[in-house]
């Protein structure tokens, strides 16, 4: 009981600490007084520490509970990729395929994939639909500038609470840009084919369609970057939230001063 007491101000127990503790021994006060008394207590501190101390104390406090709220964040990596097409065309198609591999049914296929199994609990409280907005939020696309006109650059992130997921869902993220561009020259080829066809007939071209198939492919795909392994989280910014309470204990600091009294007298002991 006596520790509490001590939470009083120095001026404070000089003038009623005597008064206090006989009361207490009196009554027989308990534990179950001890929140009345530190309620009290802090009363007294905010009514009686000048602007500094009162400003010193609650940045000081902010800070360190900003701080400690950074550890109920849970961490979040982001793996990193650049990928390259050379091609005719080669903005255009790559673009459109980055597009097809961000469609409902690109995501759907990678969010429910067995060996990434992505977005646990999302999944149990949200539709679907919802949870493919949280991956297209947690996946960014950039362009990036290249000298050749023939050739076009995509940065790609993707951020997740599990790096290694982080990492696995950018591979499966690129496999469907690149099975996208295949699509889109066999779509060429075919179409091209069903031209021919129809001047030359089916059975003199299909051995030559075969070895078309079998020819080297007119593009060339490749990982600049390959998807990285982020070893540090990206998030929470510790150092922000710090700075958060910090600020916000500034800020109530002001607050009270505003709001309290400009001279508050001494109330006393208690009733307990």
């Amino acid at each position: 009981m006596k520790y509490v007491l001590r939470l009083y101000p120095s001026a404070w127990r000089q003038r009623y600490g005597d008064e206090l503790e006989a009361l207490l021994e009196d009554g027989g006060a308990g534990w179950r007084s001890i929140p009345n008394l530190f309620a009290a207590a802090m009363k007294e501190q905010f009514n009686m520490q000048s602007f500094t101390r009162l400003t010193g104390w609650l940045s000081a406090t902010g800070l360190a509970v900003g701080f400690a709220a950074s550890f109920a964040v849970t961490p979040q990596y982001t793996s990193h990729a650049v990928i390259e097409l050379r091609t005719t065309d080669a903005p255009a198609i790559l673009d459109a395929a980055r597009h097809e591999a961000g469609s409902r049914y690109a995501l759907a296929q990678i969010i429910n994939d067995p060996q990434l199994n992505l977005y646990i609990t999302e999944r149990r409280n949200a539709p679907l639909e919802d949870v493919e907005n949280d991956m297209r939020h947690d996946t960014r696309v950039a362009s990036l500038p290249v000298a050749d006109p023939q050739s076009a650059r995509l940065s790609i992130d993707f951020t997740y609470s599990d790096p290694l997921l982080a990492q696995k869902t950018l591979v499966a993220t690129i496999g469907f840009i690149h099975n996208a561009i295949d699509r889109h020259f066999e779509q060429v080829r075919f179409e091209h084919i069903s031209v021919l066809e129809k001047r030359v007939g089916v059975s003199r071209l299909a051995p030559q369609y075969g070895q078309h198939r079998d020819s080297p492919k007119p593009y060339e795909f490749s990982e600049v970057n390959g998807p990285s392994l982020p070893e540090h989280p990206v998030s929470p910014n510790r150092a922000l939230f710090a700075a958060t309470g910090f600020g916000g204990g500034i800020a109530t600091a002001f607050l009270v001063a505003l709001l309290r009294r400009r001279s508050y007298p001494m109330t006393g002991p208690i009733a307990l």
